[in-house]
């Protein structure tokens, strides 16, 4: 399963990233733990030609199968992880015209940390249709869909 591309949305405000965490399988093949699709995200900084990303203060988040099940339910996304005592929200919201803002934050009160990435409405299509598609290896379905052991 070598799935090792990652998707990119880079806007002036900040970039998103999403690349696949694999499954764990056991020695016999079957799933130990869920696989999950990381986002990094990290804010934009100057304009232009001089515009970059500060990745060293990118926030993570893992999308689990759950989350991604819940971003199905609706256009607005709400999710909430505690991870390591340090609180992690996903939003991701309709622009006000068009398109979407997609939030990252961490952390509480003075230390919270947020990034914003706009999205186009194509993008957030791409960037669900993305994890709806990813689902099967979450789970540690082979490729083919067949399981050699039980044919």
């Amino acid at each position: 399963m070598a799935r090792k591309g990652t998707l990119k949305f880079y806007k002036s405000g900040g970039a998103a990233q999403l690349r696949l965490i694999p499954p764990r399988l056991n020695e016999k093949g079957f799933l130990d733990k869920e696989g999950a699709v990381l986002l990094e995200c990290a804010p934009g900084a100057g304009k232009g030609r001089d515009l970059s990303w500060d990745w060293s203060k990118k926030i993570t988040f893992a999308i689990s199968f759950t989350d991604i099940t819940n971003i199905f339910n609706s256009d607005v996304v709400d999710i909430f992880h505690q991870s390591e005592q340090v609180p992690k929200k996903l939003q991701v919201n309709p622009g006000t015209d068009s398109g979407y803002f997609l939030s990252l934050a961490e952390g509480k009160g003075e230390a919270r940390h947020q990034v914003r990435v706009s999205l186009t409405d194509g993008e957030w299509r791409v960037l669900k249709t993305t994890l709806m598609n990813m689902v099967p290896y979450l789970v540690g379905w082979e490729d083919d869909g067949v399981d050699d052991e039980h044919n």
